[in-house]
């Protein structure tokens, strides 16, 4: 079942690409995946949206559905089910973390979540994303597949920039990798920014890894060891 899941999503994927980024699209998108079968390469494009750029387009969709914050505890009766891509481990990871799941539920289905973190994340094995302070990072986005095409994601994404506006949060920060048409165009869509790049190059424990100055100057870096809290400069 989870196999079959994951072939799905390849294809969903890869059918995107076509409908958005033409024959160009999905060739990179191969040539990207076949390069990383020999060694490791990573091109992540940091986003930015601050707290007050709401796009209320994408708010108040959500009437028949239950959402709101959630913690990992609470996800936890969800983990079993491989259409909700949610384990065990990643639960356990995110509570270590104090890290926050805003989900949106189709009465008892959970149809779409993304989580949500004030400290550097993991990326894969030893890398981790660090980020300007008083930036909440979003990570793990993702759409039950029968729930797909209704625009959740967007909604679940204006509605939790609403939620944290009234605190002391400044906005969302994220990145995504360059291939991930998918993911851009909704990010896009949600007046986000992309501040430069980051490259990643290498397997081993201490990558290769070069932040453009853009990326720099909005104060995201990929490291190759667990930081101990940020590190970052909270310049403007």
């Amino acid at each position: 079942m989870q196999q079959q899941t994951v072939v799905r999503r390849k294809h969903e994927r890869l059918r995107y690409l076509y409908r958005n980024g033409d024959v160009a699209g999905v060739l990179f998108s191969l040539l990207y995946h076949i390069v990383n079968r020999f060694t490791r390469v990573m091109v992540f494009k940091p986003s930015v949206v601050a707290a007050p750029a709401l796009v209320y387009a994408h708010l108040d969709r959500l009437r028949s559905y239950r959402h709101g914050l959630f913690g990992a505890a609470e996800l936890l009766p969800y983990a079993g089910d491989p259409a909700n891509d949610l384990s065990r481990e990643f639960l356990e990871y995110a509570a270590a973390q104090g890290d926050t799941c805003y989900a949106i539920f189709d009465g008892d289905t959970l149809a779409s979540y993304c989580w949500n973190s004030n400290r550097p994340t993991l990326i894969e094995r030893n890398l981790y994303m660090n980020y300007r302070s008083g930036y909440l990072y979003r990570y793990k986005e993702y759409t039950r597949p029968s729930h797909r095409g209704r625009r959740l994601g967007s909604y679940n994404h204006a509605e939790s920039l609403r939620h944290f506006a009234t605190s002391d949060v400044r906005g969302f920060a994220g990145y995504v990798e360059v291939d991930n048409y998918i993911q851009y165009r909704t990010l896009e869509r949600l007046n986000h920014r992309f501040p430069g790049f980051i490259v990643v190059l290498g397997r081993g424990p201490t990558p290769w890894i070069w932040h453009s100055p853009r990326a720099r100057a909005w104060g995201f870096r990929v490291v190759s060891s667990a930081p101990s809290e940020h590190s970052l400069s909270s310049g403007s």
